[in-house]
């Protein structure tokens, strides 16, 4: 009884470990500034027609609107950092009036990162930020980026690629920001934490010896970090905390007498041009590349995962104790992507009832496999098993 409240309460501390350890993730580099609305528009007071900046409640806008017969400009801003930065952290408000889309799915209003290789290349990296179409009022984003070549040098690109409506960006702030030290260690602490609070959850089960339950631990373990967190996210989100970057830098006095200098500030570089970035490659690892291939397949795919899964489990543990692993590996996927921020919609309620399927399917193939006398030898234990001891006779009541 005891080791059973010992899991239900710390189970819901180890969840808010994730998201303490996820907000801890990044803090601000001191020698780099931050960008907001007002620098933006310093940058480039001049726009082209269809393109103005406002002002509103909570201070400068930036408005996009499409128009059928004009070609699709882009407005760009390149980030004053004096040197390559490995992150930047980006916050934003983007609204949208009467946006409606165009041809093809990614022609709607949308903000989007550039990364440089160096500071001249034209080479670069392309990652979605926000998007938006329809009416949508208040649409907010906080996020990390990171460029594939471990730094580089960010550019701010906003698109209103519609076929009609207008594309409201702001709120807007962007800082360069480096992992924190403490995080590589952290990551490991607590991934130690949950492999201990997961073989202490299969130790009710003294039947099946140490190392099997020491095995499923650790492969659930692995699962969970590829694929619930940190997962294969392209987008860097806080998961459900905001992130904590530290204290932003004061402004130091300014100069008098032979004290030190004020330090300058930096400005971002503004510049529009015609044409537009059409789809977006992801290029942030195999899993999100194999899901955007094999779309229409998600929820054939998913099954097929989860039978898998339910399998592996089964032959270390047997099929009930299976079931319970498979299916909790289900909910945190499904859990860790609202957390993150992409919503619970229809797809992810199909996903949970694919992953309940899969179950089945899976139990209902290792049963069969079982029958195979070559196979059965692996198993954890035999499909029936006799009837156990009365606790009247001195065993203990397994539960």
């Amino acid at each position: 009884m005891i080791r059973r409240w010992f899991l239900i309460l710390s189970l819901p501390l180890l969840i808010l470990g994730l998201c303490l350890l996820r907000s801890y993730r990044f803090e601000r580099l001191e020698t780099e500034n931050t960008v907001g609305m007002a620098e933006l528009r310093s940058a480039l007071p001049d726009l082209p027609v269809g393109a103005s900046w406002d002002e509103g409640k909570n201070g400068t806008i930036l408005r996009v609107a499409a128009f059928p017969e004009r070609p699709d400009i882009t407005i760009s801003f390149r980030l004053p950092v004096s040197a390559p930065v490995e992150a930047l952290h980006i916050a934003l408000e983007i609204s949208s009036r009467n946006l409606v889309r165009g041809e093809r799915e990614w022609e709607d209003g949308r903000v989007l990162l550039r990364w440089h290789s160096d500071a001249e290349s034209e080479a670069f990296d392309i990652d979605p930020v926000a998007s938006t179409r329809g009416s949508e009022v208040g649409k907010r984003a906080s996020l990390v980026t990171e460029p594939s070549s471990g730094a580089g040098y960010p550019v701010l690109v906003i698109e209103n690629l519609a076929a009609s409506g207008e594309l409201m960006v702001s709120g807007m702030e962007l800082t360069p920001v480096r992992h924190r030290a403490a995080w590589h260690w952290l990551r490991w602490v607590l991934a130690g934490c949950w492999l201990a609070w997961l073989v202490a959850a299969l130790s009710g089960f003294p039947r099946i010896p140490l190392p099997r339950r020491f095995a499923a631990a650790l492969v659930w373990l692995a699962m969970g970090v590829h694929f619930a967190f940190p997962g294969p996210w392209e987008r860097l989100s806080p998961m459900v905390i905001p992130y904590d970057l530290g204290e932003k830098p004061a402004e130091a006095p300014p100069a008098s007498g032979g004290g030190a200098s004020r330090p300058e500030t930096k400005t971002p570089q503004g510049f529009v041009s015609e044409g537009a970035y059409g789809q977006i490659t992801y290029h942030s690892g195999w899993i999100i590349r194999i899901r955007s291939q094999l779309k229409k397949q998600r929820h054939l795919l998913h099954v097929g995962f989860v039978v898998g899964v339910t399998c592996l489990f089964s032959c270390l543990l047997g099929l009930r104790r299976a079931a319970w692993l498979a299916g909790g590996l289900v909910v945190a996927m499904e859990g860790s992507q609202t957390g993150f921020g992409y919503g619970f919609d229809v797809d992810d309620f199909i996903d949970l009832i694919s992953g309940a399927v899969g179950i089945a399917l899976g139990g209902a193939l290792f049963i069969k496999l079982c029958r195979w006398k070559f196979f059965s030898g692996w198993v954890a234990l035999p499909l029936t098993q006799p009837a156990s001891p009365s606790v009247a006779d001195g065993a203990p009541d397994e539960r």
